[in-house]
């Protein structure tokens, strides 16, 4: 039971995404890698989902201690997910 609580608490509250040329991406606040393939990388980042899309994705580093992550390959979107989308406005009409 201690572990599950462990998970829920949120590392880093911040977090910072460097794109250079489509083609190198660095990212901090990185509090675990969800999946990753050749095409998407989904992660949590500061507490909030992250989706990352593209051909040829690759992860060079990674280090969830320090919350950094440096990806290579050609980025083609980014998506965020977490409180700020529709089912946090209707928990909060529904209150």
């Amino acid at each position: 039971m201690a572990a599950e609580a462990e998970k829920k608490i949120q590392k880093f509250n911040m977090s910072k995404l460097m794109l250079d040329n489509r083609k190198l991406l660095s990212l901090t606040g990185v509090e675990r890698i969800v999946g990753a393939s050749e095409n998407k990388v989904v992660l949590v980042v500061a507490g909030d989902g992250i989706t990352i899309l593209g051909d040829g994705l690759h992860v060079t580093k990674l280090d969830v201690e320090e919350g950094v992550l440096e990806l290579e390959g050609m980025v083609s979107e980014i998506k965020y997910s977490g409180n700020t989308g529709k089912t946090g406005l209707l928990k909060r009409i529904f209150k």
